[in-house]
This record gives C-alpha cells, structure tokens and sequence, in this order.
C-alpha cells in the first residue's frame, strides 16, 4: 500500500488516488524485502549477535586492511592511544580481541623479552605477513 501511495505522490496531479494495490506494487514489495531489507537486517543483527570480542576482533581487522602500508608490528597500549586507530580503546577488550585475532593468524603473540628488569612489558604484536600479502591482492584486484 505504501509503494502505490509513494508511486501516486510523485506522479500527475491529475491522476485519481489509488482504490487498489495492483499486483506490481507488491512485486515491488516483495522485492524490496527479499533482496534489499531482510538481507540488511541479517546483516546488521547478525554481527551484534557476535561476542564483543569477536566483534572487536573483526575491527581490529578490517582497520589492519585499511592501512597503507600494512604495519608489521602493533603495540597493544599505542594501538588504544591512536586517534586514527581501530576505536578499540578498552585494555581488556583490546587484548581479549588480539588474542582472537593471534588464533585466526593475523597477528602473532606478543614476545616477552627474558632477563628484562623493571617496568611493564611491551605488548608488540607482530602482524602475519598472509595480512600485507592479502591487501596487495585485494588492491591488484581493484585495478
């Protein structure tokens, strides 16, 4: 009803409101749902359902793609700090979501240096090298 109200708006002034909805009206609804509102609606409910770190996990990700040059090592706390960073700025959830991504191979563990003395360690990830090779790809395929 909606769509034959919307189509009878922007038409002629001259043409009469409509007293029925004509079987290409709801073609039209039947495909504004099934390819465009439900698939959105998967979409967009589908990725909140996700834990918070896995959801963290995939922006970390999608924001290590956006980055030219793809940085071969990320610092835990410097990563929270950035202001062009991935937004995650939570420690605990910063680091629940890196050890998600060191399961999925993006980026490698930190590596604790042995015999240092004093101080807090650093969290220095370095990022798979499968991560630059995957965005040269996608910028190839691009082209």
């Amino acid at each position: 009803m909606v769509l034959t109200y919307l189509e009878w708006c922007g038409g002629s002034e001259a043409v009469a409101e409509p007293k029925q909805i004509e079987k290409l009206a709801i073609d039209y609804a039947r495909y504004f749902l099934t390819d465009y509102a439900i698939p959105m609606a998967r979409r967009t409910f589908g990725e909140t359902a996700l834990p918070e770190a896995e959801r963290d996990a995939r922006t970390i990700a999608r924001w290590l793609v956006a980055q030219d040059p793809v940085p071969e090592v990320i610092n835990e706390r410097g990563l929270a700090r950035r202001s062009d960073g991935p937004g995650v700025r939570d420690p605990k959830r910063l680091g629940a979501a890196l050890e998600l991504l060191a399961e999925e191979d993006w980026v490698r563990a930190p590596i604790r240096k042995s015999g240092a003395t004093g101080g807090r360690p650093r969290k220095d990830w370095a990022v798979t090298p499968g991560v630059s090779d995957l965005v040269a790809a996608q910028t190839e395929g691009e082209k």
